[in-house]
């Protein structure tokens, strides 16, 4: 059988600039299954970049409406990996901060990962 690295993995890739993107096209790249959480497109926006959506699905929520909020945490209960483009602080204030997001549990039995942008000097 010809399985790749991270196959069965589960990744959600919360849309953002440049490095989650890359990062999760990489695990694209090795077999994990990518989902990208993207607003909603309305008039005017720019879609994701078609490079780094290859080998990846597309759902758009609107992580500040509190039925988006709650589907994503749903989606968490099935993943095992959550990328995370945000400055400090802005997840907590969506409600979906780590300790939160593994009290409604990701995967059971998966190594969970919460990827986070890195706090800046």
């Amino acid at each position: 059988m010809n399985r790749t690295l991270l196959h069965g993995v589960r990744v959600i890739e919360l849309a953002g600039l440049a490095p989650v993107p890359h990062c999760g096209m990489v695990l694209a790249d090795f077999g994990a299954t990518v989902t990208v959480i993207d607003k909603p497109i309305r008039d005017g926006d720019i879609p994701m970049e078609q490079r780094m959506a290859e080998r990846k699905t597309q759902q758009s929520l609107d992580l500040k409406s509190s039925k988006d909020v709650e589907k994503l945490k749903k989606l968490c209960q099935t993943s095992d990996v959550l990328l995370d483009p945000y400055r400090p602080g802005v997840l907590e204030q969506l409600g979906l901060d780590p300790v939160r997001l593994l009290e409604v549990g990701f995967r059971e039995s998966s190594n969970t990962a919460l990827l986070s942008t890195l706090e800046a000097p």
